[in-house]
């Protein structure tokens, strides 16, 4: 996983990760960044989840993505549209 990056305000956030075996993924935002799939209101916007370059399908649930059973034999990118400047976490669980 690329743990910390420098993405610009108005660009994209791409955090690559890779992943063993098959169970459900979570990606949350975390430690006070706010984020979204359908606005530009918070600090992010999600934008897809792919496995290598393959766009994955995914739900929206309780301000994050979940993904059933995801499993990835490829580099995981999960993609963000930057709309504030500071420090923003993502949690992927």
């Amino acid at each position: 996983m690329n743990v910390q990056s420098y993405p610009v305000v108005g660009g994209e956030w791409q955090v690559k990760f890779e992943t063993i075996g098959k169970a459900d993924l979570t990606i949350k935002a975390v430690d006070g960044t706010s984020w979204s799939d359908k606005n530009e209101e918070g600090d992010l916007k999600f934008l897809e989840l792919k496995c290598g370059n393959k766009k994955v399908e995914y739900e929206w649930k309780n301000d994050g993505v979940v993904v059933k059973d995801w499993e990835c034999n490829e580099t995981g990118i999960e993609t963000s549209k930057v709309l504030t400047s500071g420090k923003h976490t993502l949690e992927f669980c």
